[in-house]
């Protein structure tokens, strides 16, 4: 097998920018664009039936679904609702600073 050829104007389109008369000039326009093209080849890309019958696949990715999942942002509909979560949260804080606390240790351990 042989390597591919990779060329100064290569390294520089990858690094999102361009040499005009001498001068390195920043693309950030030019690199959005090419991010959003590769992540949609990327969603478009079907998976090879070769892949889909390998054990690996089976075992790690047979249950996978594409596509990032956003998290739900709840919304309370009443006064009630937003008080309730707003309580959970404090709730919740207030255990996870108990739970570190009781984690880190308090003493501080002088060497000589």
């Amino acid at each position: 097998m042989s390597t591919p050829q990779i060329s100064y104007g290569d390294i520089l389109k990858s690094m999102n920018v361009s040499l005009v008369n001498g001068v390195l000039v920043y693309n950030s326009n030019h690199g959005r664009q090419q991010q959003q093209q590769q992540e949609q080849q990327r969603k478009q890309e079907p998976i090879p039936e070769a892949v889909k019958q390998s054990k690996v696949y089976n075992k790690y990715f047979s249950n996978y679904q594409a596509g990032p999942r956003e998290p739900e942002i709840i919304r309370p509909q009443t006064i009630d609702e937003y008080k309730n979560l707003v309580r959970e949260e404090k709730i919740k804080r207030f255990l996870a600073q108990k739970r570190a606390e009781r984690i880190k240790s308090t003493k501080l351990a002088f060497f000589r």
